[in-house]
């Protein structure tokens, strides 16, 4: 069996999808999907519009005469589909896993064929946006956990916080939480962290002219510099070096 995973972020794009979304083809030897995935819109922080190809390939795939899978694909190829909640923990996985660790072929592979066969069951109950989520409650209280969220985000913005996470401290689930707290506060989640990290990146810069950038890029929660200076530049339209001249 041969699976592979390839990774590549692309920060050219013009327009970002509003949500993070899925691709599907084949022809007789493969099954490729195409993952979009919007940092405005993935449950778990990701900095940059990132796209994943995972491509399968194994005989299993030409063994059956009758095979479903095949019918599944074909139809919807270069039809975009939202990726459901449960699907986002493996891709996520994916994205952080360790590639020089010994089991990491082995963890590839089982991540890549559970993202895989995840699509293939959500294809017939796919939900398009969050408002169509089976994970949608109705709850009350709406403003009490929307405000505690705010809370986690303002007061820990430099930790690596994802959707889940403040979900369950908060006492919701992830797509109400999401869905609501845009309708409540006009921006995502992920907007909202971003924005903090960067206007604090900002008063930093011009308060303190001797810190050193990658300093300020961990004090605002990015591991990198490389990054942190490539979130700035989208936010505000220049890089923290020119903000220092």
């Amino acid at each position: 069996m041969d699976t592979g995973v390839a990774i590549t972020v692309n920060t050219e794009e013009g327009i970002l999808p509003n949500q993070s979304y899925f691709l599907l083809s084949s022809d007789q030897q493969f099954i490729r999907m195409e993952l979009h995935l919007s940092p405005q819109d993935f449950l778990y922080q990701i900095s940059l519009y990132t796209k994943l190809f995972l491509t399968y390939t194994d005989p299993i795939w030409t063994k059956f005469e009758d095979n479903p899978l095949k019918f599944k694909v074909k139809p919807i190829s270069g039809v975009r589909y939202y990726l459901p909640c449960e699907m986002q923990k493996s891709i996520n996985d994916i994205l952080q896993m360790d590639k020089n660790h010994v089991l990491s072929e082995m963890r590839y592979t089982s991540l890549s064929l559970e993202t895989l066969v995840n699509a293939f069951l959500s294809i017939d109950k796919i939900q398009f946006n969050c408002i169509s989520c089976s994970m949608l409650e109705i709850e009350n209280s709406e403003t009490e956990f929307l405000e505690k969220a705010l809370g986690i985000i303002t007061n820990r913005f430099q930790e690596k916080l994802t959707i889940p996470e403040i979900a369950k401290e908060v006492g919701t689930n992830q797509c109400y939480l999401k869905k609501k707290f845009k309708m409540h506060y006009g921006e995502t989640i992920f907007g909202t962290i971003t924005r903090i990290r960067m206007n604090k990146a900002h008063e930093m810069i011009r308060s303190d002219s001797n810190q050193k950038l990658t300093e300020i890029a961990e004090s605002v929660g990015y591991s990198s510099s490389s990054s942190f200076s490539t979130a700035f530049k989208q936010f505000f339209g220049f890089s923290p070096q020119e903000l220092r001249r």
